[in-house]
């Protein structure tokens, strides 16, 4: 990509789009692991490829600070921040299904149909007949 931006005197909209691109395609590269070298890959991007349209590179400084300041961290430390969220949101979702599970059941020990928990609850019917197996076995 960033050959064929040198090669062909690519228009300030091509470029804008390319450094985006490259930019979140660095932040998920695994090959390089060393700071130094991220930190001189993101300079490089940053001044390679200079956009000349006043507006382009002001959206393009935008999108820098919507990204929270990414472009001054390391590659390990956005692979953190991105880990991290994950980690939220797995727990988030573990969370949702426990309390499922305890909705689940409540309405089983009332008598209310596989069903209608399942309904209720959004459980697999092999969940929640698991779950009735456990409470009635």
């Amino acid at each position: 990509m960033a050959k064929s931006l040198l090669e062909t005197g690519a228009r300030d909209e091509d470029i804008y789009a390319a450094k985006i691109k490259l930019s979140d395609e660095l932040s998920t590269y695994d090959k390089v692991k060393n700071n130094d070298q991220i930190k001189a890959l993101v300079d490089f991007l940053q001044y390679l490829f200079l956009i000349k349209d006043h507006v382009l590179e002001k959206k393009y400084e935008e999108y820098k600070k919507e990204r929270g300041g990414a472009f001054k961290m390391t590659i390990d430390d956005i692979r953190k921040l991105h880990y991290k969220e994950e980690g939220r949101e797995e727990g988030r979702e573990e969370g949702e299904m426990k309390k499922a599970v305890e909705i689940a059941k409540k309405l089983l020990r009332k008598g209310v149909s596989i069903d209608i928990v399942v309904e209720s609850t959004e459980l697999t019917m092999e969940e929640v007949e698991s779950i009735n197996k456990k409470l009635f076995n």
